[in-house]
């Protein structure tokens, strides 16, 4: 009964079934019935779990979680979005004044419940982050430490369809929590040689992960952002990362991220480029970017069945 009480889907059906099928043979049906009306549910609903890394900044990291949860909320998906960057620059992206955060991902990781976390923003629900997570290695030290938000995350992922993590520009404690409770690693890369350097150390630290942490971890693709095709670099950075991506097991997105000044205005202003700059090249390429990533999720998962 306790199943039909949490999936209201699950008593529908059942009820269904009984008005249909008067000629019951025993409980039994009935608890198989249950059951398999449950694991269609959950199944459904399991939260797709996204963090968006490089360990190189500027490559368009923020940009990219921002537009990506924008784009899925404003699809119809529940969005959950969770920064880990101390430095801030995603939960500025929400709008909300720094003074008037109380808590952020640092009570959520210590068992805070996470309605008394989130932040209401056009990108979704949002876990905010700040400088006082500087020193996070520092706070969590404890065995085990790296698992923290997966365990806290498992608590409130029937609640949505999607999370997306914006992970900091360095291997610590925070991003290290994010690979091991993620599905997918999005990873953005701006052309140029540094930004391509810090995808050659992730791709070390994925290794590392996937042997001890999280066998399943998986690079969804590498999309190609600030494109600039008149540019030494820009001309051949498409080839290269190409290159790359297979050393990934992974492609390179088909849609590319061209520059343009809408992303510095939407900052200062304190919202994602789909929101507050929807006519700009950058959020039209996001927008064609976002539908891509959708039917590339699609395809992962149903392998997975």
């Amino acid at each position: 009964m306790h199943i039909l009480l949490k999936h209201p889907l699950c008593f529908i059906f059942y009820i269904k079934y009984i008005v249909q099928n008067n000629k019951i043979k025993s409980i039994i049906d009935n608890i198989y019935f249950l059951c398999y009306i449950s694991l269609i549910y959950i199944e459904v609903h399991i939260m797709k779990k996204i963090i968006v890394a490089n360990w190189k900044g500027g490559c368009g990291k923020t940009t990219t979680a921002s537009a990506l949860a924008s784009g899925l909320k404003s699809r119809g998906y529940r969005t959950l979005v969770i920064d880990l960057d101390p430095q801030g620059n995603l939960t500025t992206t929400t709008g909300a004044e720094e003074d008037s955060i109380e808590k952020t991902i640092k009570e959520f990781l210590q068992g805070e419940p996470l309605e008394n976390i989130i932040i209401k923003s056009q990108m979704g629900d949002v876990i905010p982050c700040d400088l006082n997570l500087l020193d996070a290695d520092r706070v969590f030290t404890q065995v085990g430490a790296i698992r923290m938000l997966k365990k806290a995350l498992a608590k409130v992922e029937d609640n949505y369809d999607y999370c997306i993590m914006d992970a900091p520009p360095h291997p610590g404690i925070l991003a290290l929590n994010g690979l091991v409770a993620c599905d997918y690693v999005l990873i953005p890369v701006h052309a140029a040689i540094f930004s391509i350097a810090g995808v050659i150390y992730l791709e070390k630290i994925l290794d590392e992960v996937k042997e001890d942490e999280n066998p399943d971890i998986k690079v969804i693709g590498i999309l190609l952002t600030r494109y600039n095709s008149r540019t030494k670099f820009g001309k051949h950075a498409a080839d290269y990362l190409a290159n790359l991506s297979n050393a990934l097991s992974t492609s390179l997105f088909d849609t590319t991220i061209r520059q343009g000044v809408a992303v510095e205005q939407t900052q200062a202003d304190g919202t994602d480029v789909i929101t507050g700059a929807p006519d700009s090249k950058v959020a039209q390429d996001y927008e064609k970017f976002i539908d891509e990533f959708i039917e590339r999720i699609n395809k992962e998962e149903a392998k997975n069945e």
